[in-house]
């Protein structure tokens, strides 16, 4: 079947895992789709849902890696609207990220989990498995995460811990640990949750734009009694708008901390 056909399952037979890729750039497409068919899954208990946010032209590049893939439900998808490339300034973006998310809870069909990975994030090959078994591990978890460095060309990990759930007033991204180690929010780049959280949650960036939707998801998900985790044993490749690479374990992580004073946050580096 064509990817830009219905996926073909039973829906009465539920789906173990849906993977959603939102993609607004052809600069990684070739390493990305190599590491989905290296991704060590049951494919077929697992579905791929490809969001292109882009012109005709970007979704006419992406269609045949998708329709090459080795999923048997897969989906490739032009969002509506006519959407160039992505923007570069924040809060475009932010705003953008918040809209896929919140248009993409129609897209995705009854399963256990939403396997989500980012258009610049490449995966290692037992990074599903891994985060299915952490899950299995910790079945309430809110999410469960992978590690990524550096958004903004700032080398931090994106995994945050909040001084306070409710009413935030620091927050500071986490430093490497081991194993399955607890966090407040992470980044969208990789990460496993359920469908309930998935699709219960009306995404917003955090704040009025401090940070992103992802800061937004985690911090309500702590809000509703949940825990969140990273895995340090799941190390992704980011793939930078300047064609360079960053990956955990070749690369040295900074802190970033934000603090509330009054109605700003304020940032700073270590």
């Amino acid at each position: 079947m064509t990817c830009q056909e219905r996926l073909t399952r039973d829906q009465k037979t539920m789906l173990r895992t849906v993977i959603f890729i939102p993609i607004s750039r052809a600069d990684n497409l070739g390493r990305l789709f190599t590491s989905l068919e290296f991704l060590v899954c049951d494919k077929e208990d697992t579905a791929l849902i490809v969001y292109v946010d882009g012109d005709s032209h970007l979704f006419n590049t992406v269609l045949p890696y998708v329709d090459d893939t080795k999923f048997q439900d897969h989906k490739c998808i032009q969002r509506p609207g006519n959407h160039g490339n992505a923007p570069i300034a924040l809060v475009e973006r932010r705003k953008r990220i918040t809209d896929i998310k919140n248009e993409s809870k129609a897209l995705i069909p009854k399963c256990m989990h939403v396997f989500c990975i980012e258009d610049d994030t490449i995966v290692p090959t037992n990074a599903l498995q891994k985060l299915l078994d952490d899950y299995a591990q910790h079945p309430k978890a809110g999410f469960i995460e992978a590690v990524e460095l550096g958004r903004w060309g700032v080398p931090y990990i994106g995994g945050w811990r909040v001084d306070d759930v409710v009413t935030p007033t620091r927050i500071e991204s986490v430093m490497p640990g081991e194993g399955v180690e607890e966090v407040d929010a992470g980044g969208f780049y990789c990460y496993l949750t359920t469908y309930d959280n998935y699709r219960l949650h009306d995404y917003a960036s955090f704040d009025s734009n401090a940070l992103g939707p992802d800061v937004n998801f985690g911090i309500y998900l702590r809000q509703k009694g949940f825990q969140n985790y990273i895995d340090w044993d799941i190390n992704c490749e980011h793939r930078t708008r300047n064609g360079n690479t960053i990956h955990p374990r070749t690369t040295q992580p900074r802190k970033v901390a934000m603090e509330k004073h009054g109605s700003r946050w304020q940032q700073s580096l270590r």
